[in-house]
C-alpha cells in the first residue's frame, strides 16, 4: 500500500532512526508500517534544522532523549503538511509560540 499523506498518523505510528559518526549527521522518521521515509536530514540539514529552532540536540548525541526528538521530527512532518495528526478534528496542534489555530471545517457534502 503505497504511503497515504492525508491518512491520519499518531506518533506511534512512527519510527525514528538516527545514525551519528564523527562528522557525519541522519535523523529520519518513517512509517512504521511501511518503513517508508516520512522526514528526514542529513548532515548540514541537521544542523540547520537545529539552529532554526526546529530540532533540539544535546551536546552528546548518544545521550539523547530519543523520545523527545522523536516528537519533535513527528510535529514537524504534521507542520509540513507530510502527514495529518490524529488530534481532534478542528483543532490544529500547538505552534512554536504555544498558540492554537483553529482550522476551517470541511464543508458537508450531504448539505450541498
Amino acid at each position: 500500500m503505497p504511503f497515504q499523506p492525508n491518512t491520519p498518523f499518531s506518533i506511534n505510528n512512527t519510527e525514528l532512526h538516527t545514525w551519528f559518526e564523527r562528522d557525519r549527521k541522519h535523523i529520519e522518521l518513517r512509517n512504521a508500517n511501511t518503513q517508508k521515509t516520512i522526514l528526514e536530514f542529513w548532515d548540514d540539514e541537521v544542523d540547520e534544522a537545529v539552529e532554526d529552532g526546529f530540532l533540539t540536540l544535546p551536546s552528546f548525541i548518544r545521550l539523547l532523549d530519543k523520545s523527545d526528538l522523536h516528537q519533535q521530527m513527528y510535529d514537524l512532518a504534521v507542520e509540513r503538511g507530510l502527514i495529518r495528526s490524529k488530534a481532534k478534528k478542528g483543532i490544529r496542534p500547538l505552534l512554536k509560540s504555544g498558540s492554537r489555530v483553529q482550522s476551517k471545517a470541511s464543508p458537508n457534502p450531504a448539505a450541498a
